[in-house]
């Protein structure tokens, strides 16, 4: 005991004689993350050229991924919000097989809050007010696409979710990425992410 309380004694000196940190936390991240976080943002948003406007990578994947699982489930943006309705008209219960902490309401109104937001209501009247009601449309065509991801991306969240001995469940994209992908045999894909 009294060795131990004689180390401790001696670590606290020599700690407290230690010069101070030349780089705190915040100098620390500018230093040495901040180069690959810009370059991967270099990467997702390089611009093409598209009738002298220049459009970034990253809205050519949205609009492939979205066009994809649209026609992939025929329509699920269409044909599912009739279902969407059925359960937010329904009261609300639990699960049938007693997991779960949330009914079917909660978890959709959930799922889809994270993804509309409160920006999408300012940016419908900004859409509008700038470009004219003819960008109604085009909100509303985005927003059929942006459903068929959003239809995904809760089904792998709901499939490959865990239950925790404490009951309960965890999910989410970093459930699908990592167990959803190595079941595919592509780990190599998810582990920059």
């Amino acid at each position: 005991m009294l060795m131990k309380r004689f180390m401790m004694m001696l670590f606290t000196m020599l700690m407290s004689l230690a010069p101070a940190q030349a780089m705190g936390v915040d100098a620390f991240m500018d230093k040495y993350i901040a180069p690959v976080s810009d370059a991967v943002a270099d990467l997702i948003f390089i611009p093409i050229k598209i009738c002298g406007c220049d459009v970034p990578l990253i809205i050519f994947w949205i609009l492939i991924a979205g066009f994809f699982f649209t026609f992939y489930f025929k329509g699920i943006s269409i044909w599912g919000f009739k279902h969407a309705i059925d359960v937010i008209a329904k009261p609300s219960e639990k699960h049938h097989d007693g997991f779960g902490e949330v009914s079917s309401f909660q978890a959709l109104a959930t799922a889809l809050s994270g993804t509309i937001g409160i920006g999408s209501i300012a940016g419908v009247a900004i859409s509008i007010s700038i470009g004219g009601p003819g960008a109604a449309f085009w909100i509303f065509a985005g927003a059929l696409l942006g459903m068929s991801i959003k239809f995904v991306e809760a089904t792998l969240a709901v499939k490959y979710r865990r239950f925790n001995l404490d009951g309960s469940v965890s999910g989410g994209p970093m459930h699908y990425i990592a167990h959803g992908l190595t079941r595919k045999k592509m780990r190599w894909l998810g582990q920059p992410l």
